[in-house]
């Protein structure tokens, strides 16, 4: 089984990472006795465009707020869902590249996201990272699944466990690529 490795969230932080994946599943509903991946009886389920993109998005969204109160900025990282909006995966270049900038961190996250937006399993990534312009930040959020792409600025306030993230506002185009989504 495959790990989700978070630097830094601690176990609290990961469960609650669990959590917001298993956003859908109702309170009473029991895990099924074979993990997804290993029962073969059972076929993939494929989310609708839409419904993948929104799971990203708040999966995305909820590691980057996570990492924000803990950490008061997000440096550049990638996610990745299968096709069914499950097998989430990250990729903190921060823990291959200690020393390295910003602009690294996001040169090596994007060189991830489009290695990664070569394989069958992959059906949606986002890229997560604290955005600045002037005395103005905020949560730069891309998404994108195979027929589209949504790059969301979340302004927030607060810090620590106080911080709260205010609505987004939606960016003129894409941070970088599109990496995934096909160009019309």
């Amino acid at each position: 089984m495959r790990k989700l490795l978070i630097p830094g969230l601690g176990l609290l932080g990961v469960g609650l990472l669990v959590l917001a994946l298993r956003f859908e599943a109702p309170a009473n509903q029991q895990a099924p006795r074979t993990p997804p991946g290993l029962d073969h009886g059972r076929k993939m389920t494929v989310m609708n465009n839409e419904e993948l993109l929104g799971k990203t998005l708040h999966v995305a969204r909820e590691a980057g707020l996570l990492l924000l109160r803990k950490h008061g900025t997000v440096l550049p990282f990638g996610l990745t869902l299968d096709s069914a909006g499950d097998n989430p995966r990250t990729f903190f270049p921060r823990d291959q590249l200690p020393r390295a900038s910003w602009d690294e961190l996001l040169e090596a996250t994007i060189g991830h996201l489009e290695r990664s937006a070569g394989s069958a399993d992959v059906g949606a990534i986002a890229l997560v990272t604290t955005l600045e312009s002037g005395s103005e930040s905020g949560l730069g959020v891309q998404v994108e699944t195979h027929s589209s792409s949504l790059f969301l600025v979340y302004s927030y306030s607060g810090s620590g466990q106080s911080l709260r993230l205010g609505e987004p506002q939606k960016a003129e185009g894409v941070l970088v690529g599109p990496l995934l989504a096909k160009d019309d």
